[in-house]
């Protein structure tokens, strides 16, 4: 257990806060631009198909090749975080983020969408969840499901608010300077907050704090979890509610602006989505720590499984 004198030894000297709410608010916001920038790409697809007359299927492989590089290369970038800190990985890929974002925005050709969206803005992407989600169950390891609830309800308020403000300045500037402003805010913010990321036990403040590792069970090697069940259920059910997520979220901006709303209202659709998530988060993290992370995950795939019954039930019966 974490003792009393360990708890004390990692409140900030000059404040008198417990350093670990600090790394906690970091990681919120850092969650919050990463993501929120992230699902701008509905927001950005029309204007962009309206200025090079692409299909819907070429200007949308770029969010699939975006998913792809973030996933495949966040294996290494859990790897970097464990030699090298998260601090400095984050830091890199909030270059590698905003770079890519910023020469999104000048764009002329397809492939030039695929290399800095699909290929520099994943990578970038890939640096951020999981050092930070393993940052945040080392600060808290008692309360881990809780806490990382809180970080990544980012997630949601970035979905909620960063799309409807980008939305509005495409309509003031146009899609390449909202582009630009998206890239510049997440380098910028994202890399000033990093350097507030650092491990439990560092900077001398939180020396005594190294027994929260201790009562950490030891975990598998890669080459050892991939022998497991458990391992390919949770890939695969990663995977399925990836794709079933991912897909609406990009497409339910232009959905919506096909079915008439304004670029505005449909971008109010995400901020919906996106704030009606953020508590949820924090409940699942809570539902972890109190009924086992197995329960928690069997009841939210079932209630997404029911829910796109209903909502494919629904459509059968409208085109009757």
């Amino acid at each position: 257990m974490v003792n009393e004198k360990s708890v004390k030894s990692n409140k900030n000297k000059t404040t008198g806060i417990f350093y670990g709410y600090i790394i906690l608010a970091a990681c919120f916001f850092i969650m919050m631009l990463v993501y929120g920038s992230q699902y701008c790409f509905g927001v950005f697809f029309k204007p962009m198909i309206a200025d090079f007359g692409w299909s819907r299927a070429e200007t949308s492989m770029a969010f699939s090749l975006y998913m792809f590089v973030s996933g495949l290369l966040g294996i290494a970038a859990g790897r970097l975080s464990d030699r090298l800190g998260a601090r400095r990985v984050v830091t890199f890929g909030s270059l590698l983020l905003g770079a890519g974002y910023m020469l999104a925005s000048r764009t002329e050709n397809i492939w030039q969408l695929y290399l800095f969206y699909g290929l520099i803005i994943a990578a970038g992407s890939s640096t951020m969840y999981v050092p930070i989600v393993s940052m945040i169950t080392r600060w808290f390891p008692r309360n881990a499901g809780f806490m990382a609830g809180i970080g990544i309800s980012g997630i949601g308020l970035g979905i909620g608010v960063v799309p409807l403000i980008a939305s509005r300045l495409i309509v003031v500037l146009d899609w390449r300077p909202a582009l630009f402003v998206v890239g510049a805010a997440s380098l910028i913010v994202i890399a000033i907050l990093a350097q507030l990321l650092k491990r439990p036990g560092a900077g001398g403040e939180t020396e005594s704090n190294n027994n929260m590792y201790a009562e950490q069970p030891a975990g598998l090697s890669l080459k050892e979890a991939i022998l497991t069940r458990q391992f390919w259920m949770f890939f695969v059910g990663w995977v399925c509610y990836g794709f079933l997520y991912q897909v609406g979220l990009v497409h339910i901006v232009p959905y919506a602006t096909d079915i008439g709303l304004s670029a505005t209202a449909a971008a109010a659709v995400l901020t919906v989505i996106g704030l009606v998530g953020t508590p949820a988060r924090v409940g699942l993290g809570v539902s972890g720590d109190r009924f086992t992370n197995r329960l928690t995950l069997m009841a939210s795939f079932a209630v997404m499984a029911l829910v796109d019954k209903g909502l494919s039930g629904r459509r059968l019966v409208a085109n009757l």
